[in-house]
């Protein structure tokens, strides 16, 4: 007699480089761009760094899980040959399928906070090229989608209200939209903003997303 043994893929950890890309610092006050300033600090690299002994201790207890199911493993081929192997055989059986299922239930919220928390350094870090112009995108979609009849307010921070006036984007949407008002917003972290009619808002403020995230996953405290 024989046992069908569930044979899970084990995790395979590898370290968060994909998607960590750090933008460089803008040059100092009066610094032009043919300057050579001391290279800024990588943020993604410190992210790495930071939350790699994490990964690395996870990583071992899932190497010590999968040592333990090949020690099980083994005694069940051994038990075969004996005339008690099929009682054997189902109570071996019995606690690696046990002793996998508990481990990953204690391994998924876990796995779940150190991605919240990558995704929140990630997003705290200086802004990509890439990132900006999602970001601005977004702003524009959300005042198209509001400014119907009504005015609309968008609130941000002033480095990046600054930027859209720069880019051009704030002109372009007042002139498209005339009753929109822009207001610079110290309060907001950069990146964050608001865009509000009188029936309507939207928003993206990365605190109070990932406050809600973590709490649909289980993971305030």
């Amino acid at each position: 007699m024989s046992a069908v043994l569930p044979d899970p893929q084990p995790y395979h950890f590898t370290a968060f480089d994909a998607g960590l890309e750090s933008s460089p610092a803008p040059p100092a006050n009066g610094a032009d761009a043919g300057d050579d300033p001391s290279p800024a600090p990588d943020a993604a690299d410190e992210v790495r760094a930071e939350l790699q002994p994490r990964l690395d201790a996870l990583a071992a207890e899932v190497a010590a899980l999968e040592a333990e199911r090949d020690a099980l493993r083994a005694e069940l081929d051994a038990a075969r040959s004996e005339a008690e192997a099929a009682q054997t055989v189902r109570e071996a059986s019995d606690r690696v399928s046990l002793l996998w299922t508990e481990t990953l239930a204690a391994l998924e919220p876990r796995l779940a906070a150190l991605a919240v928390d990558v995704a929140e350094r990630v997003l705290a870090a200086p802004l990509t090229a890439e990132a900006r112009a999602a970001a601005d995108r977004a702003i524009a979609d959300a005042v198209d989608r509001l400014a119907a009849d009504c005015p609309v307010t968008v609130r941000l921070h002033p480095v990046d209200l600054l930027h859209l006036q720069e880019s051009g984007l704030a002109d372009t949407l007042s002139a498209t939209h005339p009753r929109l008002r822009w207001e610079p917003d110290a309060a907001l972290a950069q990146g964050d903003w608001t865009a509000a009619s009188e029936d309507a808002e939207i928003h993206r403020i990365a605190a109070a997303t990932f406050a809600d995230l973590k709490d649909h996953l289980g993971l305030t405290t």
